[in-house]
């Protein structure tokens, strides 16, 4: 079970353009001083329009960036499942392959069992297990994405826009599974969308990010 719950407490951002023609470019203030708190088990929503520094918000709570100041508290174990997260995935791997990954890159014990466990969970045929990625379809690689991620039992997952390339009928399934899952384990969700609309169907907690 999640123990903690994640606390955020100004948290702050800043880039700096590309130079050009040899000139220092202009500072870009991604994050400003952002706080929240998200109970163990809920799903938090953040949302926005474009460049609001939702997708630099996820990278830092999943320690892919740093945060120019501010701090995180009880992320715990973290996993971060990106846009097109299907796509990603090493094409000459078999579905076993892919979920025993990490697994075995962590060392625990029985990966490949625990990885036909995993695809089961998805959803897929058994015989899907010796398929190549590619032999697959968008929505089972989308599937086996997630199951990698959750194979290693995060504390945090979080996710950036991972359905937004799925027809209506096939994103439904994956928030089916999702929900399955969580109930199965539950986890802390930080989930990054545009889709108002389906934030309301994921989410529990909501947060809109506006410039930062």
């Amino acid at each position: 079970m999640v123990a903690q719950a994640l606390v955020v407490t100004d948290l702050s951002k800043t880039y700096r353009a590309r130079r050009w023609f040899g000139r220092e470019g202009a500072e870009v203030c991604a994050l400003r001083d952002v706080s929240f708190t998200v109970e163990p088990g809920a799903t938090l929503a953040v949302t926005g329009p474009s460049g609001a520094g939702k997708s630099t918000l996820a990278r830092i709570l999943a320690g892919w960036e740093r945060a120019d100041s501010g701090s995180i508290e009880g992320a715990g174990r973290t996993q971060l499942l990106m846009q097109e997260a299907g796509a990603s995935l090493n094409p000459r791997f078999t579905a076993l392959e892919v979920v025993a990954e990490p697994l075995l890159i962590n060392k625990l014990p029985r990966a490949n069992e625990r990885a036909l466990e995993w695809i089961a969970r998805a959803g897929l045929p058994a015989e899907a297990a010796t398929r190549r990625a590619d032999q697959l379809s968008g929505g089972e690689r989308t599937r086996l994405a997630l199951v990698r991620a959750l194979a290693l039992e995060p504390d945090l997952l979080i996710l950036d826009e991972p359905f937004s390339s799925l027809d209506h009928e096939t994103q439904s399934g994956m928030l089916a599974l999702l929900g399955d899952l969580h109930a199965r384990r539950p986890f802390t969700t930080v989930v990054v969308l545009h889709d108002y609309k389906l934030a309301a169907r994921m989410a529990t907690e909501f947060l809109e990010l506006k410039a930062g």
